[in-house]
Formats: structure tokens, C-alpha cells, sequence
């Protein structure tokens, strides 16, 4: 399942195959570099990721250049999914590619969704609760860092982002936004 839309990003999911792997792998880690910092940590977790059968990445590439932008690491579970990490390029950030992969995840899944977060990452939690989730829980791991469990919450109406082309002749900047939700019937 392959979705674009007006900014010129598709959300792909990724066979992770041999064949794949060198296509890939090196770009999800720049990703993961320019994301989270400290590539050792990041390698050794991405391996873990590809290497099981059992986890999902789907990756947001730019169309013209097919260049990946940002990825999504999730697990398949109970006609739901359990996020595992997401990232987007440090240049990319701030232009909705997150809120994109999201998007993709919660049309495939949704009934459920679930992820757990450190708390002291307030840029995701803020992330993850401008996405809708909802924070259930928050626990102290083994390592002693403070954890947020988000999920789906019951009747979960995912913000879907719809993309529009705009008529050559219209110009936006003459509209109101109550005219242009009433012109495209948004």
C-alpha cells in the first residue's frame, strides 16, 4: 500500500529482504542519526528491526527523488500495532512527515495503536498528543527512566491530513478559510 500526497511524499511500506537490505539500511540509519544521535546504539537496534520477521517498517520517501525521509518500525499485534520507533530527517522536521506515517498507521490500524515514550522526550509526547493518542500509563523501566504508555483512545477519530490541489486560476491568498473549506467541501 502505497499513499502520496500534494507534498510530494509517499508512505511505503519496505520488504525487508537481502536484496533490500543495502537499497535501505543506510538510509534508515542517516535518518536514525539525524533523528536520535548516537549511530552505535542506533545500528544495533535498526539491525534488530530488520532482522525480525515479525516487525514492520514502513518509510516516507519524496517522489521526485525517491530519497528516504523518515521511517516507522512497528510490530503487527491483535488487529492493532504497536509503534516501535519512528524518525524523520533532521532538515525534514516540522514539514508534517511525521504526522504522515502516523496517518498511514492509523488507516491500516484503526482500531488500535500503542507506543510507549520517555517522558522526558516532551517533543514526542507533545508529537503523540497532537496525534490524538492518549496517555494511559507511566512507569519506571528496569533502567529507571520514566516511561508514557499512549494508545488509541475508545472511538479514536485519527486527524487525517487531506491534500487538495488548488485550480491554477485560484488564488488562496483571496480566500477566507471558511471559503475554502466551503470550496472543496473539506
Amino acid at each position: 500500500m502505497n499513499a502520496q500526497n500534494k507534498h510530494n511524499i509517499i508512505i511505503e511500506e519496505v520488504r525487508k529482504t537481502k536484496k533490500n537490505q543495502p537499497k535501505v539500511f543506510p538510509f534508515l540509519l542517516m535518518v536514525d542519526k539525524e533523528a536520535f544521535g548516537k549511530l552505535d546504539e542506533q545500528t544495533f537496534i535498526l539491525k534488530q528491526f530488520w532482522n525480525s520477521q515479525a516487525n514492520k517498517i514502513i518509510v516516507a520517501r519524496k517522489a521526485d527523488t525517491k530519497s528516504i525521509v523518515g521511517y516507522a518500525c512497528f510490530l503487527e499485534m491483535n488487529s492493532g500495532c504497536y509503534l516501535m520507533r519512528i524518525g524523520v530527517r533532521a532538515k525534514c522536521q516540522r514539514q508534517g512527515i511525521g504526522r504522515q506515517l502516523m496517518s498511514y498507521l492509523f488507516e491500516k490500524y484503526p482500531k488500535h495503536l500503542s507506543l510507549d515514550v520517555s517522558t522526558d522526550n516532551e517533543k514526542a509526547v507533545k508529537f503523540y498528543q497532537r496525534c490524538g493518542l492518549m496517555i494511559i500509563n507511566t512507569y519506571l523501566s528496569e533502567d529507571k527512566v520514566e516511561f508514557n504508555t499512549f494508545e488509541t483512545p475508545e472511538g479514536f477519530k485519527p486527524i487525517v491530513h487531506k491534500f487538495v490541489s488548488l485550480p491554477s486560476d485560484l488564488s488562496i491568498a483571496s480566500l477566507t478559510l471558511s471559503e475554502c473549506m466551503e470550496e472543496f467541501k473539506i
